[in-house]
């Protein structure tokens, strides 16, 4: 009894830790692809950023400090960031979300006439830049809890295949010893009887 529910629970271990390396194969695909996702929106926004304060620098030669200061003073904060979940190999990642907030005027609370073009180039390059890097914030995110649970996974087969599945196989080996000892036994004294009885 014993050794046939030693045999089934190794059938289990071994198939676990084949899982398991199943599983570690696909989240460090994912974690792959997320982390080259994430250097490309980190140069994407970077390039983003720069462009913005480029176009703000020159908005500012052309209006003059004070007069770009009085303009962006108007300007409200126009957008709204919602945070959810979801699972990627029974792994739960964020999922973040920004939008510009509702009943926010899209057109600039200062005179087209009397400000430069760029400060409106600016501004659409600053509200791009937020969007990326609010995606930027979800990827990186979504790439430390893959890293955790890889390493949970790690710690798992580690567990399995220096652990658990050696014990069994000692304690199944064992057993198997006992047990061919013990019918070696029963067929000595079987021959002993038996000599006895032809003799």
């Amino acid at each position: 009894m014993e050794l046939m529910r030693l045999k089934r629970l190794s059938e289990l271990a071994t198939k676990a830790k084949s899982l398991l390396e199943e599983k570690r194969s696909v989240l460090v695909m994912e974690l792959l692809s997320y982390a080259s996702e994430a250097r490309k929106l980190q140069e994407k926004a970077i390039g983003v950023l720069n462009e913005a304060y480029e176009e703000l620098r020159i908005a500012q030669l052309r209006m003059g400090l004070t007069t770009l200061w009085i303009n962006s003073m108007g300007v409200e904060g126009g957008f709204s960031v919602s945070e959810s979940l979801r699972t990627v190999m029974g792994v739960e990642v964020p999922v973040i979300k920004v939008d510009e907030k509702p009943g926010v005027s899209k057109t600039p609370p200062y005179s087209l006439y009397t400000t430069s073009s760029k400060l409106d180039s600016a501004s659409e390059k600053f509200k791009e830049a937020v969007k990326l890097l609010v995606r930027l914030a979800e990827v990186e995110a979504v790439i430390m809890s893959l890293s955790r649970e890889l390493s949970r996974i790690k710690r798992r087969v580690n567990a399995l295949d220096k652990v658990i599945i050696p014990r069994i196989k000692t304690d199944i080996a064992f057993i198997e010893f006992r047990l061919e000892e013990t019918e070696r036994e029963d067929l000595f004294r079987i021959r002993r009887i038996a000599q006895r009885s032809s003799g």
